[in-house]
């Protein structure tokens, strides 16, 4: 059991190795600073071989990786106290190392690319290198500086970020402190360690690139938040929205929102720079693998702008207005054809033509938002370009090709680009219900009577638990099955990570694999639905209230703090029944970014009924902005709905078929009322009050 021996808190990590291996029965001990590492290492008594050994040969990473091109690399002895060494491409951009002991070293050598051992020889080339350094102290500190800029940076961040080894982790300690303090969650010892876990994966992987980044120029602050520690690889996806855009962005855009003013400034400057505002891009080196991608960067815009995240938001619509007319980033035949067909450096037209539908939705917000009309019609007719992709049959969206006959169905099977079925990761069952933006346009497609069934079935026993299909649960919300939703997620997907582990493809399944790493997009997934306040694409910025898996959450964002509460929770109260703002009856679950960000103080009253709802009269679900719910009394229910662009959904729960509907202030029968369902369905577009009495 490996993980027994290493041992610590997120300001230092304590680290045994076996008496059995090479490292003997050595301790190490390390803290970081922001640009310094310090390891203090304790080797074996009575030990005479006392050696550390640095490696900087190139890292096990994907062959497509860039750092199969930092072909350039070197170490170098300065003298018995320090050594220097320096990664990176030739003739490009480079990584400089400084390293510095505590006690002279008693000997050194080199390990040079054939891996000959040449003790006394201090310096040498190659792409597989390392250097090593003995020493006659029973201990000894190393630290680590490094920077992206020059090797004389390197040595400003020694002298003036080392100290001793107890005061640097003094400090990371109160530095993680204060950011992880931000979110104070209360519950049993163990929903408190995957909550924590899940937010110290987030943090951790967010990259400040003000030293050395290939953006420097365009803008403050160059930052990313990146996928998992090891996607942060220079010259890889330090940056992938498809990732990261779902949960984990609109989730940091409530509780630290400076760092994602800093990630949409970044993104405006990949447009200055590279001429796209790229999804997927390295901080240091620029865009790797698709310059291209600009699927999901509308939706992380949008979010932020319905959020109040600080950014310019007319230069970003404009960038990716730019992006939407070049055939280099869209194919001309989504908008030719209403779909994507495969070509040869594009095997995943299916899902591509399915995300891009979404990308539109979030674009008719940002055009909406700059008082670009004609082009908010233009997108959102593009953004409802997922249908031509749907069987009726056999009820999945499907490859159309060329010549618009029907490409292959596999449930079984799934390969990378190319592939038969136009997929990204996964088979045609997995992207089965991947329209996060119109809910009730998948709810209403044909053959979808028993959506709420083949819904649960999938996350019950097929779902691997992968990005695109984190939002299936909450689209019950849509389908009038709040329950069912609550029951699969706090019962079926939250338990999936209770021994604190976030890997990606976490339930891993034939044909789906898994991958050990510790990966941000499902930590912010597992954070979100733990709190009960989960963010929907429908419309971008707003949030659904569910089964939270704590007792009581603070976020703090200044002086306006978003509280959460889950009353009565107990093993079978497990459902929603009531929900409080601010001590005012909230008959709604959902709630906009807009009216978290004033301050809410949330109470759920939990039950065990799921049937029940929010009781005889609430608001069911509403792909427009909720801005407002109040029960004026146990009858008379009032609402306001804000429409992010174009025509707008409001479904309500009534026991009973209402007496009355008003609609801005003006009686109104335009609305149709489900005796079955008890539903009441009204559909407007712009800024809405309504008001329903029973």
């Amino acid at each position: 059991d490996w993980r027994s021996s290493a041992t610590g808190d997120p300001s230092m990590l304590v680290t045994k190795y076996r008496a059995d291996k090479p490292s003997g029965a050595t301790t190490l001990a390390m803290t970081v600073s922001p640009h310094v590492s310090v390891f203090k290492v304790d080797f074996p008594k009575e030990e005479q071989n006392k050696y550390l050994v640095f490696d900087f040969s190139k890292t096990n990473i994907d062959s497509w990786s860039g750092l199969d091109k930092w072909t350039d690399r070197s170490v170098s002895r300065i003298d018995s106290t320090t050594f220097q060494a320096s990664i990176g491409a030739p003739e490009g951009k480079h990584a400089y190392y400084l390293i510095k002991f505590s006690a002279p070293c008693a000997g050194f050598g080199i390990i040079d690319s054939s891996g000959k051992i040449s003790d006394g020889v201090g310096d040498t080339k190659g792409a597989s290198l390392g250097i090593y350094a003995r020493f006659d102290d029973p201990a000894v500190t190393v630290a680590v500086a490094e920077s992206f800029t020059s090797p004389d940076k390197a040595r400003v961040f020694l002298a003036t970020e080392c100290s001793s080894f107890e005061k640097m982790q003094k400090g990371c300690y109160k530095a993680w402190n204060k950011v992880l303090s931000r979110v104070e969650i209360a519950g049993t010892e163990n929903s408190k360690r995957m909550a924590y876990t899940a937010l110290y994966s987030i943090y951790a992987n967010i990259i400040n690139a003000d030293d050395g980044s290939c953006y420097a120029d365009y803008c403050s602050h160059p930052t990313a938040v990146s996928s998992s520690t090891y996607w942060q690889f220079v010259g890889g996806y330090q940056n992938c929205s498809f990732d990261n855009s779902r949960v984990t962005y609109p989730f940091l855009m409530l509780a630290y929102p400076e760092v994602m003013s800093n990630v949409l400034g970044t993104y405006l400057a990949r447009y200055k720079r590279d001429g796209v505002v790229c999804g997927d891009a390295c901080l240091y080196t620029g865009p790797q693998g698709s310059k291209y991608n600009i699927r999901y960067t509308p939706n992380v815009a949008a979010t932020a702008y319905s959020c109040g995240i600080h950014a310019d938001y007319s230069a970003l619509y404009a960038a990716l207005k730019d992006n939407f007319g070049n055939t280099n980033c869209i194919a001309a035949s989504l908008f030719e054809r209403g779909h994507l067909v495969t070509t040869p450096d594009n095997g995943f037209a299916c899902s591509r033509t399915l995300e891009f539908s979404g990308a539109a939705a979030s674009m008719a917000l940002l055009a909406k938002a700059n008082n670009d009309l004609e082009k908010t019609q233009a997108y959102l007719r593009v953004s409802k370009s997922y249908t031509n992709l749907w069987d009726e049959q056999n009820k999945m969206f499907r490859l159309k090709k060329a010549d618009e006959s029907w490409g292959i169905i596999s449930l079984t099977n799934w390969t990378w680009n190319p592939n038969p079925q136009g997929l990204f990761e996964g088979t045609s069952k997995d992207y089965a219900f991947d329209v996060p933006h119109d809910p009730f346009g998948l709810v209403n497609l044909p053959g979808q009577n028993d959506l709420v069934d083949r819904v649960t079935d999938y996350c019950l026993n097929n779902c691997w638990f992968n990005d695109y299909q984190y939002i299936y649960p909450y689209l019950l919300y849509y389908a009038g099955a709040s329950g069912q939703a609550q029951r699969l997620i706090h019962n079926s997907w939250v338990p999936l990570f209770q021994d604190g582990v976030m890997y990606e493809g976490v339930n891993s399944k034939t044909p789906h694999n898994g991958w050990n790493d510790h990966y941000t997009s499902n930590s912010g997934w597992l954070l979100c639905s733990m709190l009960g306040l989960y963010p929907v694409p429908a419309p971008p910025g707003q949030f659904i209230i569910s089964s939270p898996s704590i007792a009581k959450a603070v976020i703090h964002d200044g002086d306006k703090d978003i509280k959460i509460e889950a009353v009565h929770a107990t093993g079978d109260n497990i459902y929603v029944q009531s929900i409080t703002i601010d001590g005012k009856v909230y008959p709604c679950y959902m709630i906009s970014a807009k009216r978290l960000a004033s301050g809410a103080d949330i109470k759920l009253e939990m039950g065990s009924d799921p049937a029940r709802g929010l009781g005889d009269l609430y608001v069911a679900a509403s792909d427009g902005f909720v801005l407002d719910a109040e029960l004026i009394t146990a009858s008379d229910l009032k609402c306001v709905i804000e429409s992010p662009a174009g025509e707008v959904t409001t479904k309500l729960h009534s026991k009973t078929k209402p007496a009355k509907v008003i609609i801005n202030g003006q009686p109104s029968g335009d609305w149709h009322y489900d005796e079955v369902g008890k539903s009441l369905t009204i559909q407007g577009s712009d800024k809405m009050t309504i008001e329903v009495l029973m």
